[in-house]
């Protein structure tokens, strides 16, 4: 399994044996081991990777905090399992090619992602040494017009600054991001809005130079309390201490600020098993519908592969709703049809419901939302019907890593045979990605 072993044999000797990774100052070397929520992380890149390759049909893969390759255990790193998709692909005489892009800024590390991507063709694996922004211009021109995933997983959020990420976000070429987005570290750089103290105002910078703005401060200081007052107020100091969503807020803003140049936006929680606490958000920011509907079902993989990690280390307690696939009211599916992708933050409520009675109650609110979001784009664009692959772009603003494709069978079947809706094979098959959906309204 591309150098991770069993994921049985992660789960048993990486979980209970958890170290806090080094990010913003905590001990201990994150390659000391590849622990159970990061192998979701690299199991969700290889799948992505592998996916859009074939559908790009080539692909640069430009991992901007490479490391040093392999964790000390032996566990393959993000660039080892891109640079064995790229080599697998040449071997089996593939019309189509990936090619991989390493930066790493540690000499130490760097020497070793040298060492570890030794036996790779140069003009499969190119390694740089330094700083990602410092290696842009080169980047970009290595990438010229060709697909580009960038994969941003920095330690803590240097590095990741909204201008040095600037000349990706204005690329005119097909360009994915997918970042690892601190959301456990973000909350305490806001938390510093409230003091004086120089650090604390170097701190309050960083987090305006990530999120690109500093809007985000007048959104999370206390209402009634002014901006300008808020540094000597403790009433903000206490506020902060106490917001749980903070951290989400802070998301929605960065996610916000994403959609200027993406028009979809997704996050998905990259949670241990263990405990069910989020280590940090994986944000997936691409211009394409197929990109939507390939992450979607990669990510609704993964979470059922949480659930099951989970179920294994509880086995005798109920599943905690942390745990959960989240479970939305029919009116808030509905009302998804109309939202943007920053609109439509993850929602999950409580439940004890089995994965059956999910599923069937996921169906039927599904279905509820198929019906509105075909019924609506009729009433707006009458002779501009909605595609499958539309249809379903569409609704992934709400139900995104929640909702596979699989799972739209049985509510489609059900409003066609109820007159509702129709597509040119209806009666014979599901509607392929370009295949017109219709608004069938009774007569």
């Amino acid at each position: 399994m591309d150098g991770y072993g069993s994921l049985y044999d992660l789960r048993e000797v990486a979980v209970p044996t958890y170290q806090h990774p080094n990010v913003a100052g905590e001990e201990n070397d994150y390659f000391d081991t590849l622990y159970e929520w990061t192998y979701r992380k690299h199991d969700i890149l290889r799948k992505y990777v592998e996916t859009f390759a074939k559908i790009k049909k080539n692909l640069y893969c430009v991992d901007a905090f490479a490391g040093r390759g392999q964790h000390r255990d032996g566990a393959h790193g993000s660039p080892l399992i891109t640079a064995s998709i790229a080599q697998r692909l040449r071997d089996e005489g593939k019309p189509y090619w990936l090619r991989c892009l390493n930066v790493e800024k540690d000499s130490q590390y760097y020497a070793d992602l040298c060492e570890a991507t030794a036996a790779f063709a140069t003009d499969l694996v190119h390694n740089f040494r330094g700083d990602f922004a410092g290696h842009m211009t080169r980047l970009l021109a290595i990438c010229d017009k060709q697909p580009a995933l960038f994969f941003l997983d920095p330690f803590g959020v240097d590095g990741i600054e909204w201008k040095r990420l600037q000349p990706i976000l204005t690329r005119t070429a097909t360009t994915e991001l997918l970042i690892n987005f601190n959301v456990r570290y973000i909350p305490r750089l806001a938390g510093h809005v409230t003091s004086n103290a120089a650090a604390a105002h170097a701190k309050v910078r960083l987090l305006s130079e990530v999120l690109g703005t500093t809007t985000w401060i007048p959104q999370v200081i206390s209402p009634g309390v002014s901006v300008e007052n808020s540094l000597a107020d403790e009433r903000v100091t206490t506020a902060l201490s106490t917001d749980a969503t903070l951290g989400d807020r802070l998301t929605d803003i960065y996610k916000q600020q994403l959609c200027l140049h993406f028009p979809y936006v997704y996050h998905y929680p990259i949670r241990a098993a263990a405990d069910g606490h989020v280590r940090y958000y994986l944000i997936f920011a691409t211009r394409s519908e197929k990109g939507v509907s390939v992450m979607n079902d990669i990510l609704c993989a993964t979470e059922e592969q949480y659930q099951e990690d989970v179920e294994r280390l509880h086995p005798s307690a109920p599943p905690p709703a942390a745990a959960q696939l989240s479970l939305f009211a029919a009116e808030s599916a509905v009302s998804a049809a109309s939202m943007t992708p920053a609109e439509a933050p993850v929602q999950c409520q409580n439940s004890a419901l089995s994965r059956d009675e999910i599923l069937l109650a996921r169906q039927g609110h599904l279905k509820t939302a198929i019906q509105a979001a075909v019924q609506q784009a009729f009433q707006n664009h009458p002779h501009t019907p909605l595609t499958y692959l539309q249809l379903r772009c569409q609704l992934a603003r709400q139900w995104f890593a929640q909702v596979k494709r699989s799972t739209y069978s049985q509510p489609l079947q059900e409003l066609y045979r109820g007159g509702v809706l129709t597509w040119d094979t209806a009666g014979k098959r599901l509607p392929k990605d370009d295949e017109l959906v219709y608004w069938a309204p009774p007569k």
